[in-house]
């Protein structure tokens, strides 16, 4: 964490981690959460690139299991730039009446005049199998926000091959945000790319997926939105 509440700039560096495993056994609660932030007043704020291994988490009894990556850079008045984030592949897994969330937050956000830019969201597989009830939440979003003048620019958001399987009576969602927002400025997204998609439903529970890539300028600007591919 980095701040400067005066006058001057903020910089994070790089978080690396490895590989991750969560197991719940028990009605237990279990968290892990990655955050990189960097917050200027007047002055440019920077956060670097998070990068985390691949994820197991599995729950064989009630709970809930939580996984939280937080990239954000954040300033008043000046540029907001944050890096890229990677995950390696996903795995959830839920036998019982626990929940599991994971969510992935790549954000810019600038409250008066400056650019917001944030980059890439790179994911490999994943892979969520439910067997109980409970509920599956994967949330990943790519915001750069504007909301003065100057331009907002995201990158682009690559998923790899996404399996759903629910045997039990699960709700199971999967929402994929791609968002530029500019209030006097150009605002652009790049491009969401999605592997093949397999849901598979086998009682009573439901399964979601969503894709939204979009780009908002207010005033005086364009907005731009790249492909969307699934």
């Amino acid at each position: 964490e980095a701040k400067a509440n005066g006058t001057g700039n903020a910089t994070a560096g790089t978080i690396t981690l490895g590989n991750v495993t969560m197991v719940n056994n028990g009605n237990n609660d279990n968290t892990f959460s990655v955050s990189n932030y960097a917050y200027a007043k007047t002055g440019t704020a920077t956060v670097g690139n998070v990068s985390v291994g691949n994820v197991n988490m599995t729950s064989n009894a009630s709970g809930y299991q939580q996984f939280h990556v937080t990239n954000l850079a954040s300033a008043a008045i000046g540029d907001a730039t944050a890096g890229n984030i990677t995950v390696g592949n996903i795995n959830m897994a839920a036998g019982s009446s626990g929940s599991q969330e994971f969510s992935i937050s790549n954000y810019a956000y600038v409250s008066g005049a400056g650019n917001a830019t944030v980059g890439d969201i790179t994911i490999g597989t994943v892979t969520l199998t439910a067997k109980g009830t409970g509920t599956h939440y994967l949330y990943v979003t790519n915001e750069a926000y504007a909301s003065g003048k100057g331009t907002a620019t995201a990158g682009n958001i690559t998923l790899g091959n996404v399996t759903m399987v629910n045997s039990g009576s699960y709700y199971q969602y999967l929402c994929l945000s791609n968002y530029a927002y500019a209030g006097t400025g150009n605002a652009k997204v790049g491009n969401v790319t999605v592997g093949n998609v397999n849901m598979t439903s086998n009682s009573n529970g439901e399964q979601y997926f969503y894709v939204t890539n979009s780009a908002y300028a207010s005033g005086k600007g364009n907005a731009t939105a790249g492909n969307r591919s699934e």
